[in-house]
C-alpha cells in the first residue's frame, strides 16, 4: 500500500501567517483571540474572536485565504505549478460555510460579488484552476471535522493509486450569520475559552485557513523532497445522536479514535500526544475526556493532551487541517503546544493538559481529533517517518 507524507504546508491564521509566525505564537501561548471588527458586535454578549487582522479585504475573503495558504504550501514542498497541471495531483478542500461572508455583503448591497458564484464547491474549483489541475477539486462539507475528513480522501487518493500528490485544504471566515448562530445556541464564552478546566463556559470563534500538499513516499523520495512526518492513519464516524450535541457517553470519539489508530497500526501506548477537538464546552470536552479515558486506560493520565483552540479560535471546518499542520511541525520540531488558559481540572479527568505553557518533547505518533454537529468524529494519525 502507497504511503502519504506531508512535503508542504501554507497557513492563515489570527496568530499568523506563514507556519514560521504561526508555531511562534503557538511556542509562545500568544492567543490571536482579539476584538472582532468585521462586524457590528454591539447586540451579543460575545464580541472576541479569533480575527485574522492581517488581511483586512472583506470580499472574497474565503478564496484569498485559501489561496495564500496553498500558494505557501506548495512554494514549502518545492512544488511548480506547471509540475501539478502536467503532473498526478488532486485537490481537496473541506469548508462548513464558505463564502457565506460574500452572501452578506450582497445582502447588505456590500463589495457584490462577481458572478463567479456563491456555492461552497466554488473555492475548490477556483483554486484547482489557478493551479491548472487536470482533476477538478472536491469539497468536503462536514462542518467541524469537514478538512478532517479532506485529510483522510486525500490520503485515500495516495493509497488507491489515484493520485501521487493531495493538496488538502481547509479555510472558513468569520461572519454574522454563523456568529449569531452560536450566540443563540449559547455555546459562546463570557470569559475566554478554557478547554478542559472545570469552569469552562464556551467556545471561542475563529477564522483562518491551511492547506497540506500530502505525497506518495517515492515519489517524494524521487524527487529529494523534505519530509515532515507521514499521514498514517485516518478514521470517520458518526454518533447518530443528536443534531449539535456529542454522544455524552464518548462512544463515538473513541470508535473513531480506536479506528483511526487500528488504521495506521498505532498502539495507544506508542501515541506521544493528542491534539484534542478541545473546544471550551462542557459537552463536548467531557465527551472527548470520557473517549479518551475508555481508549487508553492508565495511559490516559500521562499522554500530553492539548487544545490550541484558545490561541487560534475554533475555525470551524478548517480546524482540521490547521491542526494537522500544528501537529506535523510540532514532529518535525519535538514540541507539545499548550492548552492556555487552564488552570482548574475536573477530578474525574486528571490528565496532562500542558497548562499554561508549552514544553520540548521527542514527538514520534501524534494524533489529532475534532468532532461537529451531526455527531461527525474524525481522526487522523501522524508519525515520524
Amino acid at each position: 500500500m502507497n504511503r502519504g507524507v506531508i512535503t508542504g504546508i501554507g497557513l492563515v491564521t489570527s496568530a499568523g501567517i506563514e507556519k514560521e509566525s504561526f508555531f511562534n505564537s503557538i511556542q509562545e501561548g500568544k492567543s490571536g483571540v482579539s476584538k472582532i471588527t468585521l462586524f457590528d458586535t454591539s447586540r451579543y454578549f460575545c464580541k472576541e474572536a479569533g480575527q485574522v487582522k492581517d488581511i483586512t479585504d472583506t470580499s472574497d475573503r474565503a478564496y484569498t485565504f485559501l489561496k495564500k495558504a496553498t500558494d505557501e504550501a506548495l512554494i514549502d514542498a518545492d512544488i511548480e505549478k506547471t509540475s501539478l497541471a502536467n503532473g498526478n495531483a488532486k485537490l481537496f478542500t473541506g469548508t462548513t460555510h464558505g463564502s457565506l461572508i460574500d452572501w452578506e455583503n450582497w445582502y447588505r448591497k456590500i463589495d457584490p460579488p462577481d458572478s463567479w458564484g456563491l456555492a461552497l464547491e466554488d473555492l475548490s474549483i477556483r483554486c484547482q484552476r489557478a493551479l491548472g489541475l487536470k482533476n477538478r477539486g472536491l469539497t468536503i462539507s462536514t462542518a467541524c471535522t469537514s478538512s478532517t475528513i479532506a485529510l483522510g480522501l486525500g490520503l485515500l487518493a495516495i493509497r488507491n493509486n489515484k493520485a501521487d500528490i493531495s493538496i488538502v485544504g481547509g479555510v472558513d471566515v468569520l461572519n454574522e450569520f454563523i456568529f449569531a448562530g452560536f450566540h443563540s445556541l449559547r455555546a459562546l464564552t463570557t470569559t475566554c475559552c478554557k478547554p478542559f478546566d472545570k469552569s469552562r463556559d464556551g467556545l471561542i470563534l475563529g477564522e483562518g485557513a491551511a492547506v497540506l500538499v500530502i505525497e506518495n513516499l517515492d515519489h517524494a523520495k524521487k524527487r529529494n523532497a523534505k519530509i515532515y512526518c507521514e499521514l498514517k492513519g485516518f478514521s470517520a464516524c458518526s454518533d447518530a445522536r443528536h443534531f449539535t450535541a456529542p454522544d455524552l457517553t464518548g462512544e463515538g470519539i473513541y470508535r473513531c479514535i480506536k479506528n483511526a489508530l487500528q488504521d495506521a497500526d498505532v498502539k495507544v501506548e506508542e501515541v506521544s500526544y493528542i491534539n484534542a477537538h478541545g473546544t471550551g464546552t462542557e459537552l463536548n470536552d467531557r465527551a472527548e475526556c470520557i473517549a479518551i479515558k475508555k481508549l487508553f486506560g492508565k495511559y490516559a493520565f500521562t499522554v500530553p493532551v492539548s487544545s490550541t483552540k484558545p490561541i487560534l479560535g475554533h475555525t470551524s471546518g478548517a480546524c482540521g487541517v490547521i491542526e494537522a499542520a500544528l501537529c506535523a511541525l510540532c514532529i518535525e520540531r519535538c514540541f507539545i503546544p499548550p492548552t492556555i488558559n487552564f488552570e482548574f481540572p475536573e477530578k474525574d479527568f486528571p490528565f496532562d493538559f500542558v497548562p499554561r505553557k508549552g514544553r520540548k518533547k521527542f514527538l514520534d505518533v501524534a494524533i489529532s481529533t475534532n468532532a461537529a454537529f451531526g455527531g461527525n468524529n474524525a481522526c487522523i494519525v501522524l508519525k515520524r517517518i
